[in-house]
């Protein structure tokens, strides 16, 4: 797939099943409203606006809204679409994720 414009192509890291000692039950995973994923694909930006993109990476680790994403499914895998603008931090290696 070819990302276009200044959108960007994320695989969710997936929902924690513990936190610390407790065990979190699944409704309550998919009711998170921050996530942390892998950026899968990055489009060119728009045609003289490429500075937008700058600094998004294929493989960096990024913390995004779930409201601001649009699930979608390929080859039988889950990716979210959104707008490099909706993308809120970068997530430093080795760091666990946002809780």
């Amino acid at each position: 797939m070819k990302v276009l414009h200044n959108n960007v192509l994320v695989l969710p890291d997936p929902a924690p099943e513990k936190l610390g000692a407790l065990y979190v039950p699944e409704n309550a995973q998919d009711s998170t409203s921050t996530l942390t994923g892998t950026i899968s694909e990055v489009g060119p930006g728009f045609a003289g606006k490429a500075r937008e993109m700058q600094g998004l990476r294929k493989g960096m680790r990024i913390l995004y809204s779930r409201p601001s994403s649009r699930p979608l499914e390929l080859d039988g895998v889950e990716y979210h679409m959104m707008s490099a603008g909706e993308i809120l931090a970068e997530v430093p290696e080795g760091e666990k994720d946002a809780e």
